[in-house]
């Protein structure tokens, strides 16, 4: 991939990193999850278990970390 061809579909660096951004950070957020942690029915221990172990599976993948520990080391605002 050549440079000019990343241009063509994002014109700037901005918005190659908030496509990026989207894609690994916002596009991983289920509702579900918002409703199950929002169920009082089940003990709030129970709830925030559940959550972390789904949320770490879907999130902690390799790329996820590069971007994560990058993002960190720029001070960007994506990884606060």
């Amino acid at each position: 991939m050549t440079q000019p061809l990343i241009y063509r579909y994002f014109p700037s660096k901005e918005d190659l990193i908030q496509a990026v951004y989207q894609k690994i950070y916002l596009t991983r957020w289920r509702p579900e999850w918002q409703i199950a942690l929002n169920d009082a029915a089940v003990p709030i221990r129970d709830r925030l278990v559940a959550f972390c172990t789904e949320f770490t599976a879907a999130v902690l993948t390799p790329e996820w970390i590069r971007i994560c520990l990058s993002a960190g080391l720029r001070g960007l605002e994506m990884n606060q």
